[in-house]
């Protein structure tokens, strides 16, 4: 995947954040695998939360 498209992909993942009410911080990379570890954890993260917001209803 090249840069421009890992960028637009985390413009589309931010705005989705925003859209739906989601606090979130922004974070740096300096590499492709601290990049994929971030966004695996966000992904972890996110099912986490619907997890939890189901378990609630």
């Amino acid at each position: 995947m090249s840069h421009i498209a890992k960028v637009r992909g985390a413009l589309v993942m931010a705005q989705t954040f925003a859209k739906h009410r989601i606090l979130f911080v922004p974070m740096p990379c300096e590499s492709a695998e601290e990049h994929a570890r971030l966004v695996a954890e966000a992904w972890k993260k996110l099912d986490d939360m619907e997890a939890a917001a189901e378990e609630k209803h």
